[in-house]
């Protein structure tokens, strides 16, 4: 029996070592997968990526949401 996958239907993150924190940030709309069964938890990052998710993040902390760390 495979185990179900525990970030919005993303495969490939089951079992990953970054599987916590990355549904910790998908909780808060920080990251988004590739599509909905894949999030690529392995793949290099383009500078939009991150730029996209640095924004993301910044607006989650100005909501006065607690930090995802």
């Amino acid at each position: 029996m495979v185990a179900a996958p525990a970030v919005a239907g993303w495969r490939d993150l089951t079992g990953h070592w970054a599987e916590s924190g990355i549904a910790a940030l998908q909780a808060k709309g920080i990251v988004t997968g590739v599509d909905q069964e894949t999030f690529l938890p392995d793949a290099p990052l383009t500078r939009a990526q991150v730029q996209r998710q640095k924004h993301r993040y910044a607006d989650v902390l100005s909501a006065g949401e607690p930090d995802p760390r």
